[in-house]
């Protein structure tokens, strides 16, 4: 497998930072005009976690979530969830309608890969109280990082990141 050395790695995160940070403000750049941002993110995980910059995954991660929110941006209420799955990571974009909250409940499923749907391998999901008083879409952008990439034998499962535009339960004593 082909390395790419610590510039590298330096130069695609910056030249990716640049893009999803001006795409918002620049006409006609569209989250699938720019989608091998994804690929090119990806390869940069690839890199042996124990030759890498320790800030290498914390930079991605919020890259991922960074063109996560550009692809729910151009999203309607009630839309099927956008996923990219990817070999060292895996994305869900999703703007789910407020009106008619699922009788209070907020539902996130994360994407699988083939071999977890081949396999019977439970899907990741999430189901939280909903109980915003606001009629306000609720954006979800969840992102699964491979296990493998903190270079912890420790650490048994992938890590998952939830992020939404507003909090679903006002209430933190709501069951």
């Amino acid at each position: 497998k082909d390395e790419l050395s610590e510039d590298a790695v330096s130069s695609i995160t910056q030249v990716a930072s640049v893009i999803l940070d001006n795409a918002a403000s620049t006409s006609g750049l569209t989250s699938s005009a720019i989608i091998g941002i994804i690929g090119s993110l990806d390869s940069v995980l690839g890199v042996n976690p124990s030759q890498r910059n320790g800030s290498v995954i914390e930079s991605v991660s919020s890259l991922v979530q960074t063109f996560s929110d550009l692809v729910i941006s151009e999203m309607v209420p009630g839309q099927p969830a956008v996923t990219k799955i990817q070999s060292n990571f895996r994305m869900s974009s999703e703007r789910v309608s407020n009106s008619g909250n699922n009788e209070g409940r907020l539902a996130v499923q994360t994407p699988q890969t083939f071999a977890e749907t081949v396999n019977n391998v439970p899907i990741t999901s999430i189901a939280l109280p909903n109980t915003s008083s606001s009629s306000d879409s609720i954006s979800i952008n969840s992102v699964i990082m491979s296990a493998d990439q903190y270079n912890n034998s420790d650490m048994k499962s992938n890590p998952l990141i939830l992020n939404f535009n507003q909090v679903p339960c006002e209430d933190p004593s709501d069951p």
